[in-house]
């Protein structure tokens, strides 16, 4: 009996030990609203109000697709900042919900207020469960539909809001960044690179 407590008092101090790495290692990842402040930017309009901006949810166009949107139809864009020529916005738009995505910086009209960076700080990670990813850090965004990382999933974390990460993986062909539950991504217990 006494062997059978201390082997249970051990894999408790495991598990306990586990967990708290994980979350001084969370508590290491900058939050996104704190690092970055969201401007006000717009789209420029076209004369042809058929013509649409092209979306990547990745700074550059190797990325996947995020959709394309009318200018005109935009109600309210946030810039976060300018990653190699694409600029991480929060979109506020007639037709579908609001969500975080890139756009190549020379769509906008002034992007003065916007800070450029040459790179992001990355923590690797991998996925805890099948889960879908979702374009913003909250319950009320809508999820990327045709997707859905698998457990054990390589994955790389850059920033957490509101309870979720924003990390990017590969599946199949596709590389992307989204919006991820924190408890749906383990953490690699060392320093970010």
């Amino acid at each position: 009996m006494k062997r059978l407590l201390l082997i249970l008092a051990a894999t408790v101090m495991t598990v306990l030990l586990c967990c708290s790495a994980s979350a001084d290692v969370i508590e290491e990842i900058p939050t996104l609203s704190e690092l970055y402040r969201e401007m006000p930017v717009h789209l420029r309009t076209f004369s042809d109000e058929s013509q649409r901006v092209t979306s990547f949810a990745g700074p550059d166009n190797t990325y996947m697709s995020a959709g394309s949107y009318k200018p005109y139809k935009q109600e309210q864009i946030s810039g976060l900042f300018i990653e190699n020529g694409y600029m991480l916005i929060h979109l506020r738009y007639q037709t579908v919900e609001e969500r975080y995505l890139y756009i190549k910086e020379s769509s906008f009209d002034d992007k003065s207020n916007t800070p450029v960076i040459s790179e992001l700080t990355e923590w690797e990670g991998a996925a805890a469960y099948t889960v879908q990813p979702v374009w913003g850090p909250g319950r009320e965004y809508q999820g990327i539909s045709e997707k859905s990382i698998s457990e054990g999933t390589y994955m790389t974390v850059f920033f957490r809001e509101n309870g979720y990460f924003f990390a990017e993986c590969a599946d199949g062909t596709d590389i992307f960044r989204a919006w991820y539950p924190e408890d749906a991504i383990i953490l690699k217990e060392n320093e970010a690179e």
